[in-house]
């Protein structure tokens, strides 16, 4: 089996993100917890994520603040 990141891509992933995001903004129950700013920065959080998770670049660690604040978050 291929390693998804070589498979999908930076591109295939951010268009993963977007397409949840894009879901989130329409449902009467959680859509209201975002912003359209803060659906911004959690969608490009989200694609770092899994392109980090599934074998591509460490942004997520470097750039943001990794697992520590995903686990403040998310106990």
């Amino acid at each position: 089996m291929n390693e998804p990141f070589k498979e999908f891509g930076e591109e295939g992933f951010a268009a993963l993100a977007a397409a949840f995001y894009r879901r989130i903004a329409t449902d009467d129950i959680v859509g209201k917890f975002y912003s359209p700013e803060r659906r911004a920065f959690a969608e490009g959080r989200l694609a770092d994520f899994l392109i980090y998770r599934f074998g591509g670049s460490n942004r997520y660690l470097v750039e943001g603040e990794g697992h520590a604040h995903l686990q403040i978050h998310h106990p």
